[in-house]
């Protein structure tokens, strides 16, 4: 979305939204928190190879969707743009903690043919844990930018989040999971109003 003139409002002035999803940070800045009127939103994901883009791309056209706005791709027309930007990813070392389980010895008494007879069970013990594995992690900045008046913009909300994925999970898995927790944090922040459906409470 080009436009000649882009206002930058700064992190420290946002306001911070409650997140619902431990794993999205989210912001709206002052003066949005009645929420912005689109039809149409851009869409763009960032510093982020395929398959991981494309599958990004199409989860959040999809969970804009659900919420009444029609997407596009970056280099439309449109009146928002959401960008998705892959900050970081990397692998990080879950260590499972070495554990003693004790054992146990149970007595057991009883009478057989008129004598005590009396048997000694011995469980013994054992340990758990004690080992490290590599799971990948992955980090997104989010901005949704609004066009105003004079061919400015407004970036009117921002998030970021963090995925951490099951060991062997696939980078482009996690970039969808991220896309789609993120997405739905932002329906959650009522930031996104679709036009349609705020003409329709209006009359």
């Amino acid at each position: 979305m080009q436009t000649l003139q882009s206002t930058v409002i700064a992190w420290t002035l946002m306001l911070l939204t409650g997140c619902a999803d431990p794993a999205v940070w989210s912001a709206v800045a002052p003066g949005y928190s009645t929420g912005v009127s689109v039809s149409r939103v851009a869409v763009a994901v960032e510093d982020m190879q395929d398959p991981g883009r494309s599958w990004s791309e199409r989860k959040l056209a999809d969970e804009l969707s659900a919420i009444g706005v029609y997407t596009v791709g970056a280099e439309s027309k449109a009146e928002a743009l959401l960008t998705m930007r892959l900050v970081r990813q990397r692998y990080v070392i879950v260590d499972v903690p070495l554990v003693y389980h004790p054992g146990e010895t149970k007595v057991i008494t009883y009478e057989k043919k008129g004598k005590t007879v009396t048997k000694i069970k011995e469980r013994p013990g054992y340990t758990t844990g004690g080992y490290s594995y590599e799971v990948p992690e992955a980090t997104a900045a989010f901005t949704l930018d609004v066009s105003e008046l004079e061919g400015r913009t407004a970036t009117v909300w921002t998030a970021n989040t963090t995925v951490r994925g099951e060991e062997n999970a696939g980078w482009a898995a996690l970039a969808v999971d991220i896309a789609q927790r993120t997405v739905r944090q932002l329906r959650r922040d009522k930031v996104l109003l679709p036009a349609a459906k705020l003409q329709m409470t209006s009359k």
